[in-house]
């Protein structure tokens, strides 16, 4: 092959690499991060980002999903985003990224659940947390925007309308001076003990909660290994333990230096168990009572 056949090679090459390049690299910001895997409708990054500035300004990082990829029921379509989000690096288990609110939807289902906004800490107890309805009625307006080609709009009224829930004008009738200037010192202080006490106990609560669901998973998971090893090594003497029984009928009697041995490990086995049933009993339970 002569030079211009090698160059014409590399030049194909780069070229290719640029055109597979993941969606995700192609936004026009730095607040919004693209994760767009759709190929039936067209969404318009830039204006998305302008829509996205308003939550920028408050510390809000937003993560846009948008797939044609078909989800059978709700739980495999919860199951695909926490894979999304955990390889983006916004979930680790069930901890979301504090300061990140995501906006993600599939093109392939008109159910109610094809359309998720999932967010962090900083988000719990507002009112993108607490209104329900004003929530749903937001996801069904994006999701209907979707199913007919708009993904633009769809993205766009989204984080226009949650950052109006979150942030709402205020009331007319406070905004005259000597209604802020009457309610000014008891509001102020009630703002700030808000602000510094109610907030973080909610939050508080809110971790503990998170936290109580871990331990239930964790004391599940140490609970089936329990049940699984007793099974297999429970009895008063090693020769009652289910592992002997199997050894035996293999013939492992017949070497009794072998069996010896065998009998010596299940001996310590059995000791292992019991020692792990107390932990469990003394470390582990208690904490299933915390409220």
């Amino acid at each position: 092959m002569n030079k211009y056949g090698m160059a014409l090679l590399v030049i194909l090459f780069w070229g290719l690499a640029w055109v597979a390049r993941p969606a995700q690299a192609q936004t026009p910001c730095s607040h919004v991060d693209f994760l767009v895997e759709s190929t039936s409708v067209d969404l318009d990054r830039q204006a998305v980002c302008d829509a996205a500035q308003p939550w920028a300004e408050t510390g809000t990082r937003i993560f846009i999903y948008l797939t044609d990829a078909p989800a059978a029921n709700e739980a495999e379509w919860f199951a695909q985003l926490d894979q999304v989000e955990t390889t983006q690096g916004y979930r680790s288990g069930d901890i979301f990224e504090k300061n990140v609110l995501a906006f993600e939807a599939t093109t392939a289902s008109n159910a109610g659940w094809a359309v998720t906004l999932t967010y962090g800490e900083l988000l719990y107890d507002t009112a993108l947390d607490q209104d329900e309805t004003a929530v749903t009625r937001l996801k069904n307006e994006m999701r209907q925007a979707i199913q007919r080609g708009e993904a633009t709009a769809a993205f766009v009224n989204g984080l226009e309308q949650s950052y109006r829930l979150n942030n709402p004008p205020p009331s007319p009738i406070l905004m005259g001076a000597g209604v802020v200037a009457g309610l000014g010192v008891v509001g102020a202080g009630g703002y700030v003990a808000y602000r510094q006490v109610v907030i973080p106990a909610q939050r508080r609560a809110r971790r503990r909660h998170e936290l109580q669901g871990q331990l239930a998973r964790l004391q599940q998971s140490v609970a089936n290994l329990l049940l699984a090893l007793e099974q297999l090594i429970a009895g008063r003497e090693p020769q009652d333990a289910v592992l002997y029984q199997v050894f035996a009928a293999y013939g492992g009697q017949h070497e009794p230096e072998r069996d010896e041995a065998v009998r010596g490990w299940l001996q310590q086995c059995q000791q292992a168990f019991a020692a792990a049933l107390s932990v469990c009993a003394s470390i582990l339970m208690p904490f299933s009572t915390m409220s």
